[in-house]
């Protein structure tokens, strides 16, 4: 054991006494001795530090406080709340870090007691014992009345929104369907089916007006004091299920009572006039420029449930199909190096299967931890990624100086307390590379310039938020040393586009961008170490369904054709 790693050993086990509040002054002194000027002993103490602060705030927090828009325990060090803000550790000693050995210590002594007033609990002159809101609360609203719970080959108009995602918030407002199918869910527990062309005018949790247009109505009887208005009539807390029905401009409006009671308000010409009918389960009643008369209430000429779920099923195994005839043509390509489409594959299955194997490149994976789940078709496999240790492990010897990386990813939760690889190199040679999601939001491409740790970082702008867990995207990101270009994409479109390196950046010289090195590699996790020989945890949290690497550059249709024969409707 030499002597770096044997100081390295001491220094861990002296924190791990000072995070478990069992340091005595001698230990203390000790961890101020071997910090004082040595740089990398400063950031292994900032990265440990960071592990317990993260570990104690996810699995000890008792009373929290909003501080802007994080939330962090009462009894914390300023030190150790700037780490849960999403601080890195160069960012806490400077944001324009350099390891000189005079800085590095006197952070480092800052620092020890900072964690001396977090995990023993005494006081500090350089951290308060409790953090006081320095920053107003922030309370978030919620603005909607109803969900889009789910459409089939819907296309909305000109309304007051446009809710294109099946799990989108619905506020008070217009909404225009002019064709297809949508399911509802308002808030009060009412839940309606809207047959395009049709208009629908969310006027409050609990009430709509139908201007035109076909529609299913539940009404549970926890949604007490339901109403669904038109320009003649009002429907006044039913309970069951009944259908609407508006044609020839209003002319001509039907009202079906399926299951339940239906009560309705005929609105007079004259104020607060009303005449109250009645339906039962079974009836129904037809308005006319000519009078009312009832007629048999017919279920089959609304949509229902079980159509949805049929057409669902049928939309998404037509959209498959048209896929898989894509996944053929990429297959055929001459520059793909690897394809993992996630399909076909048992739920015991522990290899992922390299579809572009026979050209003997990319090996198949070797799946560690993950578990096979519904991917973005009910038809369509992925791989749950859920804890630390889960990754697919995979190799290929070889570089290259123009790639393209495409994916399907989802994640489940924001990636706040470290970044997540998607795509990783073991290696530590020049032109190992990390693709990765940042803390903020933004895809990173990262690439090893030169063997002193050197690393060129080419960011997008953000494009993951809190609105974008639970939902499938199609990431691209391609890499071009020829034309010296990093790009991105998101959903098939361009986000940013960046100028490749060499081994220096800015040179006045250099002509070649650096290629890209493969070998051992990581899905969904990260596949290298830190420097002192600890592995950092990047794990996704989430799933992943699709993943393809080619040996060029895809010109924009190409990727948008991905996009749009993969994305899930």
């Amino acid at each position: 054991m030499n002597g770096k790693l044997e100081k390295f050993v001491e220094l861990e086990k002296l924190l791990s006494s000072l995070h478990d509040s069992t340091a005595s002054r001698e230990d203390t002194a000790r961890i101020e001795t071997l910090l004082r000027g040595d740089p990398e002993a400063c950031e292994f103490y900032l990265d440990y530090s960071q592990m317990c602060a993260e570990t104690d705030l996810e699995y000890s927090a008792q009373n929290a406080i909003e501080i802007g828009r994080k939330t962090v325990p009462l009894s914390l060090s300023k030190t150790t709340a700037l780490f849960w803000r999403g601080k890195t550790t160069k960012q806490i000693l400077n944001p324009s870090w350099k390891p000189l050995p005079w800085f590095a210590a006197a952070a480092g002594l800052m620092l020890i007691a900072g964690s001396i007033a977090f995990f023993s609990g005494n006081d500090n002159p350089l951290a308060t014992s409790q953090l006081k809101a320095t920053e107003s609360a922030e309370t978030a609203i919620d603005n909607g009345v109803a969900i889009l719970m789910g459409s089939v080959d819907a296309s909305f108009g000109n309304g007051a929104f446009e809710p294109l995602k099946n799990g989108g918030i619905l506020p008070l407002g217009e909404l225009r369907l002019e064709s297809g199918i949508v399911e509802i869910e308002f808030y009060s527990g009412t839940r309606m089916i809207l047959e395009g062309p049709s208009i629908l005018a969310l006027t409050s949790e609990n009430s709509g007006t139908l201007v035109e247009g076909r529609i299913r109505v539940h009404v549970p009887k926890q949604a007490n004091g339901f109403s669904l208005r038109t320009s003649q009539l009002e429907i006044m807390n039913p309970i069951g299920e009944l259908g609407v029905s508006i044609v020839e401009d209003g002319h001509l409006t039907e009202i079906h009572c399926f299951d339940g009671i239906t009560g309705i308000h005929e609105l007079s010409e004259h104020k607060n006039a009303k005449s109250l009918r009645s339906l039962n389960s079974g009836e129904a009643i037809s308005f006319q420029a000519n009078g009312a008369r009832k007629i048999d209430a017919n279920s089959m000429a609304f949509v229902s449930y079980a159509d949805i779920a049929y057409s669902s099923l049928e939309t998404s195994t037509l959209r498959h199909n048209k896929w898989s005839h894509l996944i053929e043509r990429m297959r055929a390509d001459a520059t793909i190096l690897a394809l993992y489409t996630f399909e076909d594959q048992g739920p015991r299955e522990r290899r992922l299967v390299n579809q572009a194997a026979y050209k003997e490149m990319f090996t198949h994976g070797a799946i560690i931890g993950c578990r096979w789940t519904k991917g973005r078709w009910p038809s369509k496999g992925s791989l749950e990624f859920s804890r630390a240790s889960d990754r697919v492990r995979i190799n290929y010897q070889g570089s290259h100086q123009v790639l393209t990386f495409s994916t399907w990813v989802r994640l489940d939760a924001p990636p706040r307390k470290h970044l997540v690889s998607l795509l990783s190199s073991h290696s530590r040679k020049i032109g190992a590379f990390d693709w990765t999601i940042q803390r903020d939001g933004r895809i990173r491409f990262s690439i090893r310039a030169n063997d002193k740790n050197k690393i060129h970082h080419y960011n997008s702008p953000v494009v993951f938020t809190a609105n974008s867990i639970n939902k499938w995207h199609h990431l691209v990101t391609i890499y071009d040393t020829v034309q010296k270009s990093v790009k991105h994409f998101l959903a098939g479109k361009e986000i940013s586009k960046l100028r490749a390196w060499g081994q220096e950046q800015n040179p006045p010289n250099e002509k070649n961008a650096l290629p890209v090195t493969f070998g051992d590699l990581e899905i969904g996790n990260f596949a290298g170490k830190l420097p002192n020989g600890k592995r950092p945890v990047r794990n996704l949290t989430g799933r992943i369904d699709e993943l393809a690497i080619f040996g060029r550059a895809l010109d924009t249709n190409e990727v948008f054709e991905i996009f749009n024969t993969g994305r899930p409707k």
